[in-house]
């Protein structure tokens, strides 16, 4: 029975496919779950194919460490650049995460998101409010391998939430040597601006072309 509720409904995981080929911001939220499942890769496979940011848990924290996308601790031990991206997020999607309060300031962490969970023992309720939108109740690199399975038929690799330009908040650049993450397929030019901000999937409006009644991201900074 263990051994059967491993295994991820196919439906289920093609539906969850669809959510996140649909997301133009997500986040990838890495749980304990990825350690014991040895699901690291699929995941890092994940982000690449939705274009999606790299955040964990606190105990799991280091697990994408040196990993241009890697954006640190979720939760009450987020930095504030990391903060911000999360408030920006149109999809969280937690992976062998349980979603405690504390890892999602109870909710307000990511109040724009819709929430995917997939875990081999998902909670609807947690501290008295619904954690997800969608549940995958599987093993964690299972119900991955077969969501980019199913992205790899439907999708290309998504520009998706990536900064076009390094500054002081995003991991990878220091002061000693600032540049930016790597691009991935179909990321624009980065622009002159020494200000960064997300970059948009393929065909969304550039942030200065948005529509004036329509706020700015808040997740800028510049260098300092």
């Amino acid at each position: 029975m263990c051994q059967l509720a491993s295994i991820p409904d196919p439906e289920s995981a093609r539906a969850i496919a669809d959510v996140i080929a649909s997301a133009e911001r997500p986040i990838i939220l890495a749980g304990r779950g990825v350690l014991h499942a040895g699901a690291k890769e699929a995941v890092l496979e994940l982000a690449e194919r939705s274009g999606a940011l790299l955040s964990t848990t606190l105990p799991t924290r280091g697990l994408f460490e040196g990993n241009p996308y890697a954006i640190g601790i979720a939760g009450g031990w987020s930095s504030d650049f990391t903060t911000e991206l999360f408030a920006e997020s149109d999809l969280v999607i937690a992976i062998g995460a349980s979603l405690t309060g504390f890892t999602t300031h109870f909710g307000r962490l990511y109040p724009k998101a819709r929430v995917v969970q997939i875990d081999a023992n998902p909670r609807a309720v947690r501290h008295n409010r619904v954690v997800a939108n969608y549940h995958l109740r599987c093993d964690a690199r299972l119900g991955v391998t077969a969501i980019n399975k199913y992205l790899a038929q439907t999708t290309g690799a998504k520009t998706g939430y990536a900064p076009t330009s390094c500054c002081a908040g995003w991991p990878c650049c220091s002061s000693a040597s600032p540049k930016p993450p790597p691009k991935r397929p179909g990321t624009p030019s980065a622009p002159s601006s020494s200000a960064c901000t997300p970059s948009p999937s393929p065909g969304r409006p550039a942030p200065s072309a948005r529509p004036p009644n329509r706020p700015r991201p808040s997740a800028t900074c510049s260098r300092p």
